[in-house]
């Protein structure tokens, strides 16, 4: 009986059900995994620099094609975005591009990194993840 990779991260978007949009989540390291957690059906990996420290952002490749979708992570600057749900991890730097969980210490700087950005439109308040850049 094998056993799947499980991988600690931050997710932050919209799902059915929840009353929060960000949440320390653990997923199975498998494509349908992500895909279900993001609700999409392609994904793309970015990695990004929150607080000097290199970051994964799991996300929705065709999430821009998607109306209305709210933005998950800004650079500081604001020249670079991703829209959609997100999950932030890390790189396994032992591995050949591996996905790892986020230890205590990242979990931390990631959080000091969260912001609230209000939709003009609704009138409601996201989490969004605000980073050095994007790489």
């Amino acid at each position: 009986m094998s056993t799947e990779r499980q991988i600690r991260g931050l997710w932050l978007g919209t799902k059915e059900g929840s009353k929060s949009d960000c949440e320390i989540v653990t997923v199975a390291d498998d494509l349908s995994a992500y895909y279900d957690l993001l609700n999409c059906e392609f994904i793309d990996i970015a990695r990004v620099k929150v607080r000097g420290r290199e970051f994964e952002i799991v996300c929705d490749d065709e999430g821009l094609f998607v109306e209305n979708n709210p933005v998950r992570f800004t650079s500081a600057d604001f020249k670079y975005r991703i829209v959609g749900n997100i999950f932030v991890c890390a790189l396994d730097e032992n591995s050949d591009g591996e996905l790892r969980g986020l230890t205590d210490s990242e979990l931390k700087v990631v959080k000091s990194r969260l912001a609230k950005d209000m939709d003009v439109k609704t009138g409601e308040a996201r989490t969004v993840l605000i980073g050095d850049m994007l790489l």
